[in-house]
């Protein structure tokens, strides 16, 4: 899923996301003696479509729903609850954490504070040559990327509104509104 939503039309972007993470896993995994990194690299994935899609609605066993941001939470009490070792899920959430602020948080607070390092976490050109796609315009932001899809209705006006102030939105009419036909 997070293939088909927040890496739309960006494979290289993906390719950077699964090499990142992998690379911190196996950093981190030299010093818990963990062998097999499957399992943390699907946990790092399902850490950041959490993240991303915080809003959505999850159900355990059909009945048991709760909001898509507590799905790891829910997996780790799971391994918990089986007698699992947790050691790989946390290398996963480290590796899938790190990405996720790289890539979404520190933008937005770079960009408010004034930093000169705004976005330390960009895919080089070369993940895109590989995957035969042209790399991303230097002014991305990540702000741009967002899944419309998910925001709820006063999300998606706050975010309207800071782009909009930004000069990147086209004032129109707000969420349930019509917009008035012309004669």
């Amino acid at each position: 899923m997070l293939e088909a939503s927040s890496f739309a039309g960006r494979s290289g972007e993906f390719l950077y996301f699964l090499v990142f993470t992998a690379t911190v896993i196996i950093v981190l995994a030299r010093y818990c003696s963990i062998l097999f990194f499957g399992s943390a690299l699907s946990f790092a994935m399902t850490y950041l479509w959490s993240r991303r899609n915080r809003h959505a609605n999850m159900a355990l066993f059909g009945f048991i729903g709760f909001p898509a941001a507590y799905l790891p939470w829910v997996y780790l009490g799971f391994s918990l609850l089986l007698h699992h070792s947790m050691v790989t899920d946390m290398l996963g959430l480290a590796a899938g954490h790190l990405y996720y602020f790289l890539y979404d948080v520190w933008p937005a607070v770079a960009d408010s504070r004034g930093w000169w390092c705004r976005r330390p976490c960009r895919a080089p050109a070369p993940f895109f040559w590989v995957l035969g796609s042209s790399a991303p315009d230097s002014t991305d932001d990540p702000a741009e990327l967002i899944n419309i899809d998910t925001l709820r209705a006063d999300d998606l006006e706050e975010t309207r509104g800071i782009l909009r102030e930004q000069g990147r939105v086209a004032e129109g009419p707000r969420v349930g509104e019509v917009e008035p036909e012309q004669d």
